[in-house]
């Protein structure tokens, strides 16, 4: 009976053009949910609650589970399958609003001087392309070109031609078709950390290398405007948190006279 519904809820969601990594988020969210707290299709607003209050998530997990578990719940009542949404009860999580944290020069020429594939092209497309790891997991050599990078069905399944910088093509221009980064999303989120500790970059992860394309450009006088479009911000307000960044910045260097 779960299995049928979760793969109705599925179907609609692809009817609604949601992206491929948003579904399987939404699949693997609930499923996790059933092992854990039973049923989805029977648990009461205080089901969801314990299972919401399961300690050790992040402020960003947490918000992340409830935002698809209130997704599936309210469908599941729109579609007639439960007579109430157990989530309307739910206190909203509060988003957590992170300051950005670059890698710095340092540590991008570090990883770069030693870094090994498929880190080595992974860690340019970041730095030098604003790439997310669902992007590079993606992206094929038929997608570079000398001038530029198309993304296919990015964050949100949104479509983007963006520059390609020197220094990627250099590095990608001979290789054959294919993949450019021959794994998955999930590898190049989950082993991130243990291989940057591994060649002395502890508490760098592939995120940090975006956060360096977005306050790289900035540095250098770039329009706020164009870095939204570059780092495909739907948001002005998420690209100037990396103004932020500079201002700390700045701040730290007058505390040091």
């Amino acid at each position: 009976m779960f299995d049928t519904i979760l793969d109705e809820h599925v179907t609609a969601l692809r009817a609604a053009g949601r992206s491929p990594r948003t579904i399987e988020a939404r699949e693997q969210v609930i499923r996790q949910l059933g092992r854990t707290a039973g049923d989805p299709c029977r648990l009461t607003t205080r089901d969801l609650q314990v299972w919401l209050a399961t300690p050790g998530w992040s402020a960003w997990t947490l918000a992340t589970y409830q935002m698809h578990v209130r997704g599936f719940y309210g469908w599941l009542a729109a579609a007639g399958h439960r007579a109430d949404d157990p989530t309307a009860a739910l206190l909203r999580t509060r988003t957590p609003q992170d300051t950005p944290k670059p890698v710095t020069d340092a540590e991008l020429a570090h990883a770069l001087a030693v870094g090994r594939e498929p880190w080595l092209t992974a860690v340019l497309l970041a730095a030098y392309a604003g790439l997310r790891c669902g992007d590079i997991a993606a992206l094929t050599r038929a997608d570079v070109t000398e001038r530029t990078i198309t993304i296919r069905r990015g964050k949100g399944g949104k479509d983007a031609v963006l520059p390609c910088h020197p220094k990627i093509w250099e590095a990608v221009a001979e290789r054959g078709p294919g993949p450019l980064v021959p794994v998955g999303r999930r590898y190049l989120s989950n082993r991130a950390a243990a291989y940057f500790t591994s060649i002395g970059l502890p508490g760098v992860h592939m995120h940090r290398f975006r956060h360096y394309y977005a306050t790289a450009l900035l540095r250098r006088g770039v329009n706020i405007r164009v870095v939204q479009r570059l780092m495909r911000h739907s948001s002005l307000a998420t690209t100037a948190k990396y103004l932020a960044v500079d201002d700390a910045e700045a701040f730290a260097a007058v505390n040091e006279l």
